[in-house]
C-alpha cells in the first residue's frame, strides 16, 4: 500500500529520536514496531514539522535510510478536506490556525491512509479548548479519548487519535497488526 502506515506527530517524533539514539525506550519500541508492521506516513508537511522539531544529523541519516527502505511513505493528496470541514475543526473544535498550529497537516494526511491512525500526546487533537482546564479535563480529553475532537475525526473520517499506550490494541483491533 503507497499511501499508508502511521502518522506520528513532530514530538513523539522527537522522543523516539532521542530513544534510537541509545536503542532503547517505550518509544523506541512502540515506533519500531509500527515501522516494522506498516510503516510511517507523511506529507512534505509533517516531514517539515518533523525536521523542525528533531532535524539533526542522526535524525536525517535515519530519515534518508527510511525512504530508500520504503518504511516511510509520502501520502498523495487525493482526499482533501473541505473548506467547510477546515473551518470546523478550527471554529467548532478549537483547533488553532495558522502560525500558531501545524496540526491541520497531520489529518490532511491521515485522510490519505488506509490506517487512519495519528499517534500524537499533544492535546490539540483531543480537543483543544481544553488546553487551559484542569489535569482531569485534559486526561479524560486524551486517555479516555473523549475530547470532541478526537470524536468528531473518528466520526467524521475514520481516523482514530491515541496516545503511545493505546496504539498496539488500537492497531489490532484496524486488523493492521494480527
Amino acid at each position: 500500500m503507497a499511501n499508508d502506515g502511521v502518522v506520528v506527530d513532530a514530538n513523539i517524533m522527537s522522543h523516539y529520536i532521542q530513544e534510537k539514539k541509545n536503542d532503547e525506550g517505550k518509544l523506541y519500541n512502540l515506533i519500531e514496531f509500527i515501522i516494522d508492521c506498516c510503516g510511517l506516513a507523511i506529507n512534505d508537511r509533517v516531514e517539515l514539522e518533523w525536521r523542525n522539531t528533531t532535524g539533526d544529523e542522526f535524525f536525517n541519516i535515519w530519515f534518508v535510510d527510511c525512504i530508500l527502505a520504503q518504511r516511510i511513505k509520502y501520502v498523495t493528496d487525493s482526499n482533501k478536506l473541505t473548506t467547510h470541514q477546515k473551518n470546523k475543526i478550527h471554529n467548532d473544535y478549537g483547533l488553532p490556525r495558522g502560525n500558531k498550529s501545524k496540526d491541520i497537516a497531520y489529518i490532511k494526511c491521515n485522510i490519505n491512509t488506509e490506517i487512519r491512525y495519528i499517534l500524537t500526546e499533544d492535546i490539540d487533537f483531543y480537543d483543544p479548548k481544553r488546553k487551559k482546564e484542569s489535569p482531569k479535563a485534559k486526561f479524560e480529553a486524551r486517555n479516555q479519548r473523549r475530547g470532541a475532537l478526537c470524536k468528531f475525526l473518528k466520526k467524521k473520517f475514520q481516523i482514530t487519535v491515541g496516545l503511545p499506550e493505546h496504539c498496539y490494541e488500537d492497531l489490532m483491533s484496524k486488523g493492521v497488526v494480527s
